[in-house]
């Protein structure tokens, strides 16, 4: 997978052992290959989406019955990965981290926040405020997780 998508080792297996998030343009290259975003971000659902590429990778992926592809939401990469890449830039601008599936989450919020905001036609972006708020949020449950963990009750600054 690591020569496929043009990555060292390390950081292929920094997704599969250490739970990081690949950046927006893998993600983008997992979706064409047919795998579902949802799955990916948050561990929910199938792995596959119904018009994935067959195993084999050879071929192309079948196409939908007409009234399945128009009920089906269309996932917008660039969307997912303005979203991906502000939680990350908004991570690293704090010098903290979030588990996988708090990331998954904050992602998949952020881009389901963005895509309702549009009203029916292409959202203009992703709000940086909006991702700034949902990090704090995100961080603030984080913390209060630990703490609970902890059991000393205590408050710390983040």
């Amino acid at each position: 997978m690591s020569r496929r998508f043009r990555l060292g080792e390390n950081t292929w297996q920094s997704y599969e052992l250490n739970g990081k998030l690949p950046k927006g343009e893998t993600l983008s290259e997992l979706a064409a290959l047919g795998i579902d975003m949802n799955w990916l971000l948050t561990g929910r659902g199938n792995m596959r989406t119904a018009a994935g590429r067959p195993e084999s990778g050879d071929g192309d992926p079948p196409s939908p019955p007409r009234e399945a592809a128009a009920s089906r939401p269309v996932l917008d990469l660039a969307l997912l990965s303005e979203a991906t890449a502000l939680v990350e830039q908004g991570l690293a601008d704090r010098g903290r981290r979030l588990s996988p599936r708090a990331k998954g989450h904050l992602v998949a919020a952020l881009y389901g926040l963005t895509v309702e905001s549009g009203g029916g036609s292409r959202p203009a972006g992703v709000s940086p405020a909006a991702a700034a708020h949902l990090l704090w949020l995100a961080l603030q449950m984080e913390d209060g997780a630990q703490q609970a963990l902890s059991g000393d009750g205590a408050v710390r600054p983040p």
